[in-house]
């Protein structure tokens, strides 16, 4: 599993009962998003892992071989089998991981400090400033007639 708590692959599962299909799932946050194929961006559903019990089952009347069960908060009960023994010890660590651990996304990074400026341009600045602070100090007159034209 990697640090922000993402796991993914096939896994043949049992979703509420029904019968087995085997379907594409991701572990992302605290929620386990399935979907029928990893190119389609659509989930067909997810569960919320955080708070649920995972745990191994052995059922030696399954066809089916390395098999977990979560068991959400609510007392709904998935079972799922995974192709090899060594990917069932995976998701269930990362499962059980994300079950005790709520993820709390990161917050976005601050805005960035304008770069400081140098001595060059805060010279011109100041005096970018007090020129305007002399304008508007200063009232603009303009002249009664208009001035004499170029010969």
């Amino acid at each position: 599993m990697s640090e922000d708590g993402r796991r993914e692959g096939l896994i043949w599962s049992k979703l509420d009962g029904g019968n087995w299909s085997k379907l594409w799932f991701s572990l992302r946050m605290n929620k386990l998003h399935y979907r029928l194929d990893p190119e389609i961006k659509t989930d067909l559903g997810s569960l919320e892992v955080f708070g649920s019990t995972i745990k191994k089952i052995i059922d030696p009347n399954s066809f089916r071989k390395n098999l977990f069960e979560i068991e959400l908060k609510d007392e709904e009960k998935h079972l799922f089998s995974c192709i090899s023994e060594e990917e069932l010890e995976l998701w269930v660590n990362s499962l059980n991981f994300s079950a005790q651990n709520k993820f709390i996304p990161p917050k976005s990074p601050p805005p960035a400090l304008p770069p400081k400026l140098n001595e060059i341009q805060k010279a011109r600045l100041k005096s970018a400033l007090n020129s305007l602070n002399f304008s508007a100090q200063n009232k603009f007159i303009p002249p009664k007639s208009p001035p004499p034209a170029l010969p």
